[in-house]
């Protein structure tokens, strides 16, 4: 699976195949996630580097997101892998993460 990571919509190229997969910040509009998925295009989510207090906020996002359709959420850390997974979602260890 080849994914294609956007920091905003202005970002999100018209021509992309299909095959590709776009990753976006969880923080922007649903609406945005939405019609991405009503288009049939593979969408996944990329948690925020810090929690920092928002951890209910964001759970609730993710939590509407995955309703919406998003079934992957990239996850820079311990704490955004665990909120990612109580939604049901595949989760992917992103950029920042430090594994060893």
């Amino acid at each position: 699976m080849l994914y294609v990571i956007i920091k905003n919509e202005k970002q999100i190229p018209e021509n992309l195949p299909r095959e590709i997969s776009i990753v976006l910040p969880l923080n922007l509009s649903e609406k945005t996630f939405e019609k991405l998925i009503n288009e049939e295009r593979n969408v996944a989510a990329e948690m925020p580097r810090g929690i920092f207090g928002n951890a209910e906020k964001i759970a609730s996002k993710a939590k509407r997101l995955y309703s919406l359709g998003v079934k992957r959420f990239f996850c820079p850390t311990i704490d955004a892998a665990v909120i990612a997974k109580k939604t049901g979602a595949e989760i992917t260890a992103s950029f920042g993460s430090n594994i060893f």
